[in-house]
């Protein structure tokens, strides 16, 4: 809403829903189509601060099943580690 009065030069976060409402609730594969996709956005008008303590990415790891065991986030994030 805030482009329809303004530019917007430069978003900077640390995590892709702070870019664009596209990353929200998709898996991680739609999220790497997503960020191939806006590539040319990154550096550039998104500037990504990392912080891999927390934050949506998480909830993508885990397929959003926050009742999941430790054990089993355990496996699902050593699982995400590697891009299929």
């Amino acid at each position: 809403s805030i482009e329809k009065t303004h530019e917007i030069i430069i978003l900077m976060g640390d995590n892709l829903n702070d870019f664009s409402h596209v990353f929200e609730k998709k898996s991680i594969a739609d999220r790497f189509a997503k960020v191939d996709s806006l590539k040319s956005a990154f550096g550039s008008k998104f500037i990504v601060l990392p912080n891999p303590m927390y934050g949506d990415w998480e909830g993508a790891v885990y397929d959003y099943n926050w009742g999941a065991s430790e054990a089993e986030k355990e496996i699902m994030r050593k699982k995400a580690l590697r891009r299929e």
